[in-house]
């Protein structure tokens, strides 16, 4: 019983100690467990299998090291992160897309979230913008298969698709068309941030944003959701919001 009791004492001494990962840990398994019945609805299981089908050999965390290493870049703006799709697809939701409105991915890296975006809604153009050329490149080369596969035109017939993307530094890349727009801000820091904010602020009044990580001014945008969703490096704060004024 004594050592029964010692036992016991230590593992609650180890779950206290590590009470913020273990909550963490929880927090994600509900996350998944709550994503399940979207993961497997027929839409969205059409289009997981058109990006497995094109992303199969594609490892977008490897191109994104090996180009940061051939410019001998450090700078965090460059860390690659990516969205898990079935909860891209959930946020994306959140902004209740209308047929003929305009998607910009804002650091689009291998350009994963462009193809969902497009393949879940109807946007008449759905465009990923990325500075570094090997994940741009990337994200061209999947463009291309694409555009050729069989899976694709069996699941999807006769449906047209307008997918771009573009290689700019995004502080000079112009998106004032966009409606909805989704940007990774867990890697923008200070001045750089600063003048995304200031390119996000002379947006249309109605554009809608996925924001990770990031507050928005709320004088000219609205919040209209927050909460914990799964990116690839875990849970991550996302934020959702309306262009006000």
């Amino acid at each position: 019983m004594i050592l029964l009791f010692i036992l016991m004492v230590i593992i609650g001494l180890i779950a206290y100690l590590h009470r913020d990962k273990i909550g963490s840990l929880i927090r994600i398994h509900r996350e998944r467990r709550r994503l399940l019945k979207w993961a497997n609805s027929p839409p969205m299981k059409n289009a997981a299998s058109i990006i497995d089908e094109i992303y199969k050999n594609v490892n977008g965390m490897a191109i994104s090291l090996e180009a940061r290493k051939s410019l001998g870049e450090q700078d965090d703006t460059f860390l690659y992160g990516e969205a898990v799709l079935y909860s891209f697809a959930d946020l994306l939701n959140l902004t209740e897309p209308k047929p003929n409105e305009v998607f910009y991915d804002l650091g689009s890296g291998v350009g994963k979230p462009v193809f969902m975006a497009a393949l879940l809604h109807q946007f008449s153009k759905s465009c990923g913008i990325e500075l570094l050329a090997p994940l741009h490149q990337e994200a061209v080369n999947c463009l291309d298969q694409f555009n050729t596969s069989p899976l694709l035109e069996k699941l999807y017939p006769n449906r047209a698709f307008k997918i771009e993307f573009l290689q700019e530094n995004i502080l000079d890349a112009d998106f004032s068309d966009a409606d909805v727009i989704f940007i990774n801000g867990t890697a923008f820091f200070g001045i750089i941030w600063q003048r995304i904010l200031e390119k996000l602020c002379m947006l249309k009044v109605g554009t809608r944003l996925i924001v990770t990580s990031k507050c928005l001014n709320e004088s000219q945008f609205q919040l209209e959701h927050h909460g914990g969703h799964l990116m690839s490096w875990g849970l991550a704060a996302v934020s959702v919001y309306k262009k006000i004024n």
